[in-house]
C-alpha cells in the first residue's frame, strides 16, 4: 500500500514516505479544512472518513486521499487502500461508524457473521478487529489442529480443550484460529494420530530379530487397576527401544485375595498373549522374554504362569526386588526402633526455623556441608538409607545446635536424646547396607539397565550380605534379612540360565562368572546361538540392517580385506564355515569373544557390540535376543504412573480405547 505521510515542518506536497504495515501510527496534524468531500457517485462507507486535499489556488488533488481520523495521505486508485488503513490503525472508529459493518471478502460475509468466528464479547482484548473476523488458510488451520492434538495426546489430557484459559492462550497465539470442540479432537484427531504412529511402531517392530516384553499393573484415579504392556528391542544401531503396546483395565477393585489371585493373574496372560498377537510379535524361535512385577498377587502369579506359554523366561523386575529386600532389612525391629528416633530429630528441625538457622551456622562453623536434614519417604528404602547418611554426617553440628540456647528454648522436649550408641548403630547400618545402595543407585544411573546386570548385581548384594566376624546382632539381622529377599526372587532354573547367559554377552560383566559356570554358559549360548540363526534365515524374520548381511555373505577376500584384526577373525569365520558349519563359525566366535578384554562399568554394553559386530556377526544377534530384555519395569512403572491420572472422579466415563491410545501416544509419539 502506497502511503503520503506529512512530516513536521513540511508541506504536504513534498512530505513523501512510504508506510510499511509495521510502522507506528501517523502523529495527526489537522487539515480537515483543506479536504474535498468526494464526487456523487462514491458511495463507499469510507468515504466518511477520507477526502481529497485542495491546494492553495483551490483546484483538487484526486491523486491522492487524505485520512480525517489521522491525516495521512495514501494514493488513489480505490478504496482497497483506504479501507486497509482503517481496518490496520482505526478499527473501532471505522467498525462504530459510517456504513456499519463491511465485507471482508470472506466467502461474501458481512462483518461479525464470518462463518466460525468467535462474538465480539467472547475475543480477547487488545487484538484489532480485522484479525478477529478473519479465517486461516485451510492448511495453516488443519497444521494447527493438528500440533493442538500433539499436544493434548502428549500431555494425555484431552479436556484441557474446555478450558478457558486454555481457549484464550491459544487466541492470543493465533486470533484467526477457530479451535474445534474437544469431541473432535477425541474422535477424529486423536484416533487419526493413533493410527499413523500405530503404524510406524508397527514397521519398527518388525525389523526388530527379538522382541522382549515389560507389564506393569497400576491403579487409576478412580480405583480401577489397569495393565500396561510394552516391548523392548535392540535396533539395527544398538540402541535400546521401547514402545508401549496396549492398556486394558483388570477387574475394578482393590487387587484380589489370594482364593482369587489366579483369576487374576489369568486375565494379566490373556492381555499379554493377546497384544503379543496383535502387534505380531512371536518370532521363529518361539519364545517372548517377559520382565514383570506389580502390586498384589496378579503380579506374582504372573512370573510363575504356565510354562508352556511363549512368555519366557518370566524375569521378576530386579529393581523390586531389591527395594523389597531392603524393606525387609528395615523392618527389623532394633533398625526400626533407630530409623523412629532418627526421624524425630531430623523432624524437629525441619519444623523449626530457629534450629534449622542455629545447625546452618554449626555446619559452617564445622566445616560441614550446609544443606537441610534428610527425611525418609515410604516406600523407597534409598530414602531411609540418606536420611541415615545425613544424620551421621551431620551429628557433630546437630549435637552442637541441640547445645545452644535458641534450641534449649524451642521445645526441645520433643527430641529424643542424643546418645553414642545411636550414632554407632547408624554407622554400622550405613557400612553393611552400602552394597546394596550402589546397586541402587547404579540401576537409577543407567539409561537402560538390560537384564545382563541382574545376576551380577544380585551377587554383590549377596556376598556383601555374608556375616561377618565382628558384626552387631543389629547388622547380623539386616544382613539375613536382605539376603532372603535377594537369593530367592529368581528361583527358576530357566531364568537362572538366562541371566547367566545374559551376562556372559555383556561386555563388562563376562568375566564375573567363575570357570565352570562360564563354560556352562558357552556351551548354551552356542546351541541357542545356532538354533536362532537356524530359526530366522528360512523365513526371513531378521531383518537386520543391509550392511550387515552383506557382512554375513561376504567373501573369504572381502573379509580378509578388511585387515587387523578383524581381517584375522573373517578368515577364521570364513574357514569355519566352510570346513565345519554354522556351528564351529559360532565356536570360534565365542573363543574370539572370550580374549576381548572387559569394559568399564560405567560403558554402554550395546556401544561396544555396535563397534564389533563385524567381528562377531554371528554372536550379534544373540547379543541383540538377550541384550534386549531390560533388567528391571521401573522405566516404565514411571510412565504409568502419569497414566494413572487419566481416569478421574471427573473423567470417570472415558472408555477403555480412549485410554488406551492416550498412554500409547503419551509414550509413543517422537
Amino acid at each position: 500500500m502506497d502511503v503520503v505521510k506529512r512530516e513536521h515542518g513540511e508541506t504536504m506536497e513534498n512530505a513523501v514516505t512510504t508506510l510499511e504495515w509495521d510502522d507506528e501510527p501517523p502523529v495527526s496534524t489537522s487539515v480537515h479544512a483543506m479536504l474535498s468531500p468526494p464526487p456523487a457517485h462514491c458511495t463507499a462507507d469510507v468515504w466518511e472518513h477520507f477526502g481529497f486535499p485542495l491546494s492553495e489556488s483551490g483546484a483538487v488533488d484526486r491523486t491522492v486521499t487524505v485520512c480525517r481520523v489521522c491525516d495521512v495521505r495514501i494514493k488513489y486508485y480505490n478504496t482497497t487502500n483506504m479501507r486497509k488503513h482503517l481496518q490496520r490503525w482505526h478499527p473501532d472508529v471505522f467498525g462504530s461508524g459510517g456504513g456499519g459493518g463491511y465485507d471482508l471478502g470472506v466467502g461474501g460475509a458481512p462483518t461479525g457473521t464470518v462463518p466460525g468466528a468467535r462474538p465480539e464479547h467472547e475475543q480477547p482484548p487488545g487484538v484489532p478487529a480485522v484479525f478477529k473476523r478473519q479465517r486461516l488458510a485451510a492448511r495453516r488451520e488443519q497444521e494447527l489442529t493438528e500440533k493442538v492434538g500433539r499436544f493434548l495426546a502428549l500431555e494425555m489430557r484431552p479436556r484441557i480443550v474446555d478450558n478457558v484459559g486454555f481457549q484464550d492462550l491459544i487466541q492470543f497465539l493465533e486470533p484467526k484460529y477457530q479451535l474445534p470442540p474437544r469431541l473432535h479432537f477425541s474422535e477424529r484427531v486423536i484416533p487419526d494420530l493413533y493410527a499413523k504412529v500405530a503404524s510406524a511402531v508397527n514397521e519398527e517392530l518388525e525389523r526388530a530379530a527379538s522382541v522382549a516384553l515389560s507389564s506393569e499393573v497400576w491403579t487409576s484415579g478412580t480405583a480401577e487397576r489397569c495393565v500396561t504392556v510394552a516391548a523392548h528391542f535392540v535396533t539395527a544401531g544398538w540402541k535400546l527401544e521401547r514402545f508401549v503396546l496396549r492398556t486394558r483395565p483388570l477387574d475394578g477393585g482393590p487387587p484380589p485375595p489370594p482364593a482369587a489371585a489366579q483369576e487374576g493373574a489369568a486375565r494379566v496372560v490373556d492381555i499379554l498373549a493377546a497384544t503379543a498377537a496383535e502387534w505380531n510379535l512371536h518370532r521363529p524361535h518361539g519364545y517372548i522374554p517377559l520382565v514383570t512385577d506389580g502390586p498384589g498377587a496378579a503380579a506374582g502369579t504372573v512370573v510363575g504362569a504356565p510354562r508352556e506359554s511363549v512368555l519366557r523366561p518370566r524375569i521378576g523386575c530386579f529393581a523390586h526386588a531389591l527395594n523389597r529386600a531392603a524393606q525387609r532389612g528395615l523392618q527389623v525391629p532394633a533398625l526400626a526402633r533407630l530409623l523412629a528416633e532418627v526421624r524425630r530429630t531430623v523432624g524437629f528441625f525441619r519444623r523449626s526455623v530457629a534450629a534449622m538457622l542455629v545447625l546452618n551456622g554449626r555446619q559452617r562453623a564445622l566445616g560441614l556441608p550446609v544443606r537441610e536434614l534428610a527425611v525418609d519417604a515410604p516406600g523407597r528404602w534409598s530414602s531411609a538409607y540418606e536420611m541415615l547418611e545425613c544424620y551421621v554426617e551431620q551429628y557433630p553440628a546437630i549435637v552442637a545446635s541441640v547445645l545452644s540456647e535458641e534450641v534449649l528454648r524451642d521445645l526441645f522436649h520433643e527430641l529424643p536424646p542424643l546418645v553414642d550408641e545411636t550414632l554407632a548403630d547408624a554407622e554400622d547400618v550405613c557400612a553393611a547396607l552400602e552394597p546394596v545402595m550402589w546397586v541402587t543407585r547404579a540401576l537409577c544411573e543407567e539409561k537402560g539397565p538390560t537384564v545382563s546386570t541382574v545376576y551380577p548385581y544380585t551377587r554383590r548384594v549377596v556376598e556383601a550380605m555374608a556375616p561377618e566376624r565382628g558384626d552387631s546382632e543389629l547388622v547380623r539381622d539386616v544382613k539375613k534379612a536382605v539376603r532372603g529377599g535377594v537369593e530367592r526372587r529368581h528361583a527358576a532354573a530357566d531364568v537362572e540360565d538366562f541371566l547367566k547367559e545374559s551376562t556372559v554377552l555383556d561386555a563388562r560383566f563376562k568375566s564375573h562368572l567363575d570357570d565352570a559356570t562360564r563354560l556352562l554358559c558357552r556351551r548354551s549360548l552356542v546351541r541357542k546361538t545356532v538354533g536362532l540363526h537356524e530359526a530366522l534365515r528360512p523365513d526371513g524374520r531378521a531383518k537386520r540392517d543391509a550392511a550387515g548381511d552383506r557382512r554375513a555373505s561376504g567373501s573369504p577376500a572381502e573379509e580378509r580385506k578388511r585387515g587387523g584384526a578383524e581381517g584375522r577373525a573373517g578368515d577364521v569365520r570364513c574357514s569355519g564355515t566352510a570346513a565345519n558349519g554354522l556351528r564351529d563359525q559360532v565356536l570360534a566366535e565365542m573363543e574370539l569373544y572370550e580374549q576381548e578384554e572387559p569394559i568399564a562399568l560405567d560403558e554402554d554394553p550395546l556401544d561396544w557390540w555396535a563397534g564389533h559386530e563385524f567381528k562377531f556377526p554371528q554372536l550379534a544377534l544373540a547379543a541383540k535376543h538377550y541384550l534386549g530384555v531390560p533388567g528391571t519395569c521401573v522405566p516404565s512403572e514411571w510412565v504409568f504412573t502419569g497414566a494413572g491420572d487419566i481416569v478421574t472422579a471427573r473423567r470417570a466415563h472415558i472408555t477403555v480405547d480412549e485410554v488406551d491410545r492416550l498412554v500409547f501416544l503419551g509414550n509413543n509419539l517422537r
